[in-house]
């Protein structure tokens, strides 16, 4: 008698995301209940985990108009709204992994202040520099229907 192997398919992170033509990528969206949130945001984590080139994953990325992002670091952000931010910005070069090879530039502030709640659902506020202040940025703009490598995007498709 043979043995039954299942054999499991090989999974591509990148089937998680939506495609680069869907309205929800520029579609705002709304505060998610807690407890949901911490659910997409544990959802987030995983996908991001077998895409090594992304630094952060935002829920419209995967399909959910939810106000929900999570960082390479293991951070998740669930209702994050930025309460302060610098005068000071630099004009940064981003890719976006919902628009794959595709870079542009963008100003950016060089330092962000966030109010979010955390994976373990503790309420917080935290200030961001640097590269995080710049990724921070990038996933809050997913948030808000705001997508910059996305208008290149579809402006190198017309041409």
């Amino acid at each position: 008698m043979q043995p039954n192997y299942k054999m499991k398919k090989a999974r591509n992170a990148r089937t998680n995301l939506i495609p680069p033509d869907d309205v929800r990528l520029v579609t705002p969206c709304t505060d998610v209940d807690l407890y949901h949130g911490r659910l997409t945001g544990l959802h987030l984590l995983k996908v991001l985990k077998d895409i090594p080139e992304g630094a952060g994953i935002a829920a419209p990325q995967v399909g959910q108009l939810e106000r929900v992002f999570a960082l390479r670091n293991g951070s998740i952000f669930i209702n994050p709204k930025i309460v302060a931010k610098s005068l000071e910005t630099d004009i940064v070069t981003e890719g976006c992994l919902s628009y794959p090879g595709t870079k542009t530039q963008v100003q950016r502030h060089k330092t962000v202040t966030v109010s979010y709640v955390d994976k373990w659902l503790n309420s917080t506020t935290d200030t961001f520099t640097s590269i995080k202040a710049i990724v921070v940025q990038h996933e809050m703009d997913h948030l808000n229907g705001v997508c910059h490598v996305g208008v290149k995007y579809k402006k190198s498709k017309v041409a």
